[in-house]
């Protein structure tokens, strides 16, 4: 069994390891973009940088490993209304499970606006992308209760992935799947620190009449440190990584601060390539208790930026989450 598990590790990373070579072949066609767009309000008010903090069931979108880090259900719910009306819909569920682990599902849709060309005898242009994306993790202490202590804190998980796309009257379909690992020093150190790694889109291309394009291929790198003073203030410093094998390596920071375990301030920023979107972002989180249940209402705002500051775009995201 001890053996078993080693060599899935390896796989793990090494599959994280893979969109580092492709990376360097330059941009290319890739289908699906949407699974390349960062969600969610808090992650996006960090600069994307999430993969190594986790909390609730978005995490999914960027590491299925960081599952681990839930502590009760979780519902969450967004709406994103991004540049040119195009309108991301998001629902999301997970649940810890005793003797099976932490489990996720979310459900993204993405609505662009008919275009229309009086002067063109086609019929309008819409396009709508449905993406199902379920995973699990769990504690490598509970599948191995003597697993070595040095090694306290690590788990895996693994993710699957549904994805139809639909433009005009034409539709494609693929299936793909994501895999991480998530590290956490809490039973180690004073201060906790994190670390996750996860390969996401290993599948099938997309096919559109004739046109074949493979899925975005990707690799995520992060890293948190959470500091805690009393029960009224703690920190969180995150940084992530993004290895694509269709564009330059995406490095992005961000900044944490909570007050009395209601009020959050967040700052991120992203560094890509001067062609690529990019730049700053902030927000803002308010987490309540009603009875037993926990929510929190998270806002994030981030400008879009084309060939540096030549170009800005406003977007705004609202994200609700209920944990009982």
């Amino acid at each position: 069994m001890l053996q078993n598990i080693k060599i899935l590790l390896i796989i793990v990373f090494l599959g994280t390891m893979m969109p580092l070579g492709d990376a360097a072949a330059g941009p290319g066609t890739m289908g699906a973009d949407i699974l390349k767009v960062n969600l969610g309000a808090r992650p996006v008010a960090l600069g994307g940088a999430f993969g190594g903090v986790g909390g609730d069931a978005q995490v999914l979108l960027f590491n299925p490993a960081a599952l681990a880090t839930l502590k009760s259900a979780n519902i969450r719910f967004q709406r994103y209304m991004a540049f040119e009306q195009v309108t991301y819909e998001l629902l999301g569920g997970s649940c810890p499970l005793p003797g099976v682990g932490r489990l996720g599902a979310i459900l993204v849709w993405r609505h662009m606006p008919t275009i229309d060309n009086p002067g063109a005898p086609d019929n309008p242009v819409g396009a709508n992308d449905l993406v199902l994306t379920m995973g699990w993790s769990r504690s490598l202490e509970e599948l191995l209760p003597k697993w070595p202590s040095a090694l306290s804190g690590l788990s895996l998980g693994a993710g699957g992935k549904i994805i139809y796309l639909i433009l005009r009257e034409n539709t494609a379909f693929s299936v793909a799947g994501d895999m991480g690992l998530y590290w956490n020093s809490q039973k180690l150190l004073p201060i906790t620190i994190t670390a996750a790694a996860a390969v996401q889109n290993l599948g099938l291309p997309v096919r559109f009449i004739e046109e074949e394009d493979p899925l975005p291929l990707q690799g995520r790198l992060a890293m948190a440190v959470s500091s805690y003073g009393g029960k009224r203030h703690s920190s969180i410093l995150t940084a992530e990584m993004v290895m694509a094998r269709d564009n330059p390596v995406k490095t992005s920071l961000g900044m944490e601060y909570t007050f009395a375990r209601m009020l959050s301030f967040r700052l991120g920023y992203t560094w890509e390539a001067r062609e690529n979107l990019q730049g700053p972002a902030g927000g803002l989180g308010l987490a309540f208790v009603i009875g037993t249940v926990q929510a929190r209402i998270d806002y994030a705002y981030k400008p879009i930026l084309w060939r540096s500051w030549e170009s800005v775009a406003n977007n705004h995201l609202v994200s609700v989450d209920v944990s009982f």
